[in-house]
């Protein structure tokens, strides 16, 4: 096991993340188990107490999470100079691959959920008549054993990973390909036009004001594919077109390397899951002024961070087209 700041101050936030989740699942499940035999307004009012007590801690433990998620890849970082032949987070998950792929995977994509019920648990709080109550209850078990997944894997992560030799990712991606699909090895624009049209189709969708669930379902699986197409987007064409290296393909290069691509990326990220949590809301409550008035706001921070993530990543990608020179 390999030992610094960052490692400890992750454990440290992992122990309470753990600790929150089993007090949160505990409520819960608590609650659960009595609110078939509940039948007086006492028995109603002690199971309101465990379902209060039941969100506060998820809602802690969510924004732990949403802390955890970047401080994960920080980490990760950290441990290169331990791993020789490591050049970037390719190489750190060469180390122990059967557990660090799936860990980052879920440091990824589970903030969305996470940041989708915070959202949604704050908006039902303002509401008297709580129009998201069950999905809150729906989402609520996914996430107590999504988070203990994710936390098993991160401990069986760091505590396997040892000082030890390690190939990186032009060997992984480049060079070394069996296994690996062509169209992630070659360097195309198709994975940017995909997410193009996605993007503008996905605007397009948030601006219409309509209560058919359709849209919402539609939204909901646009993000999905704009995640999926920004990633391999920024693998298979950014990264060797902005690090002047034709057969390097490697989205951690790119990441790492432009701070410019980073921020982009980070500002399309947050536009995926916020875009998410529209989606969801729209499909779950009814379309009232106070709930249209919440989702109104999440739209308007939905089109700055689309605006931002494609003016960061589009300056450094027009520089290049235009002067040939990167922008680092």
């Amino acid at each position: 096991m390999v030992l610094n700041k960052f490692v400890v101050i992750y454990l440290l936030l992992l122990l309470i993340s753990v600790l929150v989740g089993s007090v949160a699942a505990t409520s819960g499940l608590w609650n659960l188990i009595r609110s078939k035999k509940a039948k007086t307004h006492e028995d109603r009012r002690e199971l309101e107490k465990y379902h209060y007590l039941c969100s506060s801690a998820m809602l802690t433990g969510t924004l732990v999470r949403l802390v955890m998620a970047p401080l994960w890849f920080f980490t990760l970082q950290s441990l290169i100079p331990a791993l020789p032949g490591a050049m970037c987070l390719a190489g750190v998950h060469l180390s122990v691959p059967g557990y660090s792929w799936t860990a980052s995977s879920l440091k990824v994509a589970l903030p969305g959920l996470y940041l989708s019920w915070l959202l949604i648990s704050l908006a039902d709080r303002r509401i008297a008549q709580q129009p998201f109550l069950k999905l809150r209850q729906f989402l609520l078990l996914p996430l107590i054993v999504l988070l203990l997944a994710e936390t098993a894997l991160d401990i069986k992560y760091l505590t396997s990973v040892k000082p030890m030799p390690v190939s990186c990712c032009t060997a992984l991606f480049d060079f070394n390909t069996q296994g690996i699909t062509p169209i992630l090895t070659e360097t195309h624009w198709y994975f940017i036009i995909i997410a193009l049209v996605t993007l503008t189709a996905q605007s397009a969708l948030i601006a219409i004001r309509s209560p058919k669930p359709w849209v919402h379902i539609s939204v909901c699986i646009l993000a999905g594919v704009l995640f999926i197409s920004l990633i391999l987007g920024l693998h298979t064409k950014l990264s060797p077109f902005l690090l002047d290296a034709p057969f390097h393909h490697c989205v951690f290069c790119v990441l790492q390397s432009n701070v410019y691509v980073l921020f982009g990326f980070g500002a399309f990220l947050t536009a995926i899951y916020l875009s998410a949590t529209y989606g969801l809301m729209g499909i779950s409550s009814r379309h009232d002024h106070l709930t249209a008035q919440m989702r109104h706001k999440i739209k308007i921070a939905i089109y700055v961070l689309h605006a931002a993530g494609l003016a960061f990543i589009g300056i450094p990608t027009l520089h290049k087209l235009l002067t040939g020179e990167s922008v680092l």
